[in-house]
């Protein structure tokens, strides 16, 4: 089955939950399906989810998710890896300090 909604992340019995909202106000309960992709999660915007509906327990078994627009979906920027040294990581640390010391009048002695 195909459902159209927003799904919200919510806390019931001290544990987060998945849930759907449609447009209707109906609500179903997401569990993941075992081979789901996690990146492909995508709350607080319109989706369309594929599942199995368990009527039992007002279940839905989520195999994907789709944005319902696809600029929802969250662009993946690669990190670029800088080689520093130890050195330069240190300094690097101890220069926001420094940064932020010369913006507030009052800091420490140097």
């Amino acid at each position: 089955m195909t459902k159209l909604g927003v799904i919200h992340e919510v806390i019931i019995t001290g544990n987060p939950r998945d849930v759907l909202v449609l447009p209707t106000s109906d609500v179903y309960m997401l569990s993941y399906d075992l081979n789901f992709n996690y990146s492909h999660r995508l709350t607080e915007k319109p989706v369309i989810v594929v599942g199995s509906y368990n009527h039992l327990n007002n279940d839905l078994t989520v195999q994907d998710i789709i944005a319902y627009n696809p600029l929802d979906i969250p662009k993946s920027t690669p990190n670029p890896a800088v080689n520093r040294g130890t050195w330069e990581t240190i300094l690097q640390f101890i220069s926001q300090f420094r940064k932020r010391c010369e913006t507030i009048s009052v800091c420490w002695h140097q």
